[in-house]
């Protein structure tokens, strides 16, 4: 009778975060000379996240459209605002979709 191997988990998902983070530095870096490989790379980021269930690192995770998941460089392919109303939050708008997204920062308070 075969023995199965047991696979460690954790040794799978710390691969899966390095493959992700090495994919989304390759889209940054060729997005300059080739937007479809920097597409391309981005997909493929997703893809293993999604396939591994490991979520993308919340700093490169503003990086990405959560609408159109093209990449976002801000005043090439979004603009992005800071505004104060209600909770002071970032509204980083898509220039392929259309679509924003809010991110909710912190304001120090003074004393």
């Amino acid at each position: 009778m075969k023995r199965r191997r047991r696979i460690n988990t954790r040794s799978i998902k710390k691969i899966a975060r390095e493959r992700i983070e090495h994919l989304l530095e390759l889209a940054k870096a060729v997005f300059n000379t080739d937007s479809n490989l920097a597409q391309r790379y981005v997909q493929l980021a997703l893809r293993i996240g999604m396939r591994h269930k490991v979520r993308i690192p919340r700093s490169q995770r503003w990086q990405i459209c959560k609408h159109c998941h093209s990449l976002l460089i801000p005043g090439v392919t979004c603009h992005s605002r800071l505004r104060n109303k209600r909770e002071p939050h970032i509204v980083i708008t898509c220039y392929k979709c259309k679509n924003y997204s809010r991110y909710p920062y912190k304001v120090k308070k003074q004393r």
